[in-house]
């Protein structure tokens, strides 16, 4: 129910899931032509050896936050006035950061395993197409469409004037509470943002749970990839680390193609696992030191940018009910789509951040 992703019709299903670089002028539904559904069962997935491996952990080793590449917006914001915003594309740029980022993604990773959720924008969509070149496809497990982690909404058909004007306002208003006209706030992107965070780990309670058909999956090298937008990076990592609206307003969007990377950390007496925001990544978006440790850890050291050393609770929306069906690897699409230029672009490195 939760996992099952609709199929992409099939040219050599012998292959199984091919991520290849797309070219210039192919269509939306040409690339999806070229990318292979593949089904996987909760069986298929543990099928690898014969005697599963230790269950020790309940998350992932990483969740790696990928904003897109440079998409024809960035460059130019005139192109929304005739194309909507989710049918723009990456330029030759941005497909070439994408490959770049795909590099870092499987030095990264090394032999660990992967599951990616990707926002269904043109750029998106595009920046994990060229991305999954650089990467073994064996080690990935699935690949979901999430509309929650698009960009935040600015209307439709955009007058760039007045674009311009309303992004000058927000400066003065602030861009958590401002309101597009037509659009959104930061606000209802950090909502969205909330309930996708409970998503991903009902997924990852699923992949765990043991049923009569299969063990639980492992989780101890599983990378979760999340291919997203500048402005919905941020907020995601707002709602995870309980950021405040200030300390939001103070950091800035990664490059194009960077990874901004969380890594898992546990403590042995207690078993509890929380994740903490890489530094050089924290550094690069202004963040401070971001650690999630939970308050009834051993270890206390929750400090987000300006604020005083305190202990964090769990998240209130991890895993809930409801069984694994079927977890699908696919990409779909109608055209290729895109969206606005996401702001100012973050302090970044170039590099996994």
């Amino acid at each position: 129910m939760l996992l099952l992703l609709r199929r992409v019709p099939c040219a050599i299903a012998s292959i199984g899931l091919r991520l290849a670089p797309s070219s210039q002028n192919q269509t939306h539904t040409q690339i999806a032509n070229h990318l292979h559904s593949r089904t996987l069962t909760r069986s298929h997935l543990s099928s690898s050896s014969s005697q599963p491996a230790p269950l020790n952990f309940r998350r992932a080793r990483r969740i790696v936050l990928v904003r897109h590449g440079e998409s024809e917006g960035n460059v130019d914001e005139a192109a929304y006035v005739n194309t909507a915003d989710w049918r723009i594309q990456l330029t030759d740029k941005g497909k070439a950061q994408a490959r770049s980022a795909g590099s870092k993604l499987a030095t990264l990773v090394g032999e660990g395993t992967m599951l990616f959720y990707v926002s269904p924008y043109a750029r998106t969509m595009q920046t994990l197409y060229e991305l999954g070149s650089c990467i073994n496809q064996e080690q990935v497990l699935g690949i979901r469409e999430e509309p929650r982690i698009v960009e935040q909404q600015f209307g439709n058909f955009q007058d760039v004037q007045k674009v311009k004007d309303a992004k000058a306002e927000r400066h003065r208003f602030g861009r958590f509470f401002y309101r597009f006209p037509g659009g959104e706030a930061g606000l209802d992107v950090y909502n969205r943002a909330t309930g996708f965070i409970g998503t991903l780990f009902r997924d990852l309670a699923q992949l765990k749970r043991a049923t009569p058909a299969a063990p639980s999956l492992d989780l101890t090298d599983l990378n979760v990839v999340v291919v997203t937008h500048g402005l919905t990076l941020r907020l995601f990592l707002m709602r995870y680390f309980h950021l405040s609206v200030e300390q939001f307003e103070q950091s800035f969007n990664p490059g194009n193609a960077e990874l901004v990377i969380m890594e898992r950390r546990a403590d042995k007496t207690t078993g509890e696992e929380w994740y903490v925001l890489n530094g050089e990544c924290a550094a690069a978006l202004n963040m401070g030191k971001l650690d999630h440790t939970p308050i009834n850890s051993n270890k206390q050291d929750h400090t987000p940018i300006n604020s005083n050393k305190s202990g964090c609770k769990e998240d209130g929306t991890l895993p809930l009910g409801g069984s694994f069906v079927s977890l699908q690897a696919s990409f779909t699409a109608g055209d290729l789509a895109s969206n606005h230029q996401e702001g100012q672009p973050g302090k970044g490195h170039g590099g996994l951040c």
